[in-house]
């Protein structure tokens, strides 16, 4: 199959070799139906703003918080996320949701990966000021917020809100990434999608075990 031909796929035994040392890992969760480059310069963002380590590309089985089955297969998405990630070394595809029945809740991810030996000071959940602004309705909020530290990206005109976690985050905050229309893909391409451009990048931790990245305050 495709995933075993991956060359930068991620396999969970491969815990006892990266947990050695203080290593950081980022997951950065979603359906990719498909991904696209706005995905990966967000992932970029974190990588540069925490120092992570590597970055764990995640592809949902059955999305909670979206309507309807993906357009394409639970195969075509894995395989096109190792595709686009085939010439950054630092990225991986993992299928720990695809090989898991049911809803693909990242609190159960994340404790598929903390029983393979991960700490959750050491993974870092990527995700936009969007949709943390909606993590109060995730499955098992609040203890989530105590599973991993979450990196906040800003999105262009969307920033982000902290809620709740402003009190007690002192300091912390995601700002919007600088828009940009086009990017030199990998391959030396073009792409016109319409991109996020992380100009710069800083982070702060929060109490309860999260961290949030600014990506380029707009």
């Amino acid at each position: 199959g495709t995933s075993r031909r991956c060359a930068n796929r991620w396999r969970t035994n491969d815990c006892a070799r990266m947990t050695r040392g203080a290593r950081r890992i980022g997951l950065l969760g979603g359906t990719f139906d498909p991904i696209h480059v706005g995905h990966l310069d967000a992932a970029e963002a974190a990588r540069r703003a925490l120092a992570l380590d590597e970055i764990l590309v995640i592809p949902a089985h059955d999305p909670p918080h979206r309507d309807g089955e993906p357009h394409a297969s639970s195969f075509h998405r894995f395989a096109m996320i190792c595709l686009a990630i085939e010439n950054r070394p630092d990225y991986r595809a993992c299928d720990i949701e695809l090989r898991r029945q049911g809803p693909s809740y990242t609190a159960l991810t994340l404790r598929d990966l903390h029983a393979a030996g991960w700490q959750a000071s050491q993974l870092y959940f990527i995700l936009g000021a969007d949709a943390f602004a909606e993590i109060a309705t995730w499955y098992e909020y609040p203890a989530i917020l105590e599973s991993c530290r979450f990196a906040v990206v800003g999105r262009p005109h969307h920033r982000a809100q902290l809620g709740p976690w402003r009190g007690s985050c002192t300091g912390a905050y995601a700002g919007a990434a600088r828009p940009r229309g086009r990017l030199d893909s990998p391959r030396g391409g073009r792409n016109r999608s319409g991109v996020v451009q992380p100009d710069s990048c800083a982070a702060r931790r929060g109490p309860a075990g999260s961290a949030f990245a600014s990506a380029g305050a707009a």
